[in-house]
């Protein structure tokens, strides 16, 4: 058994991990740990003086 997520970006793209994973809460870690690059990223273009509206990155795991 595998588990994979999707992540579902604020304007509703959705993009599925290459990576699979033996435990649920190993897939989790991951597509939090993309969550947070994405909220970094939002920071960062915030603190630049850019209008990003970057809502919230939502994920779910599913398995394989």
């Amino acid at each position: 058994m595998a588990y994979k997520y999707r992540l579902i970006y604020p304007d509703g793209t959705i993009e599925i991990s290459d990576d699979s994973y033996s435990a649920w809460s190993d897939a989790e870690d991951a597509a939090l740990y993309d969550c947070s690059c994405f909220e970094e990223g939002a920071e960062i273009l915030a603190l630049s003086g850019r209008n990003f509206d970057s809502g919230t990155l939502e994920y779910e795991i599913y398995e394989e």
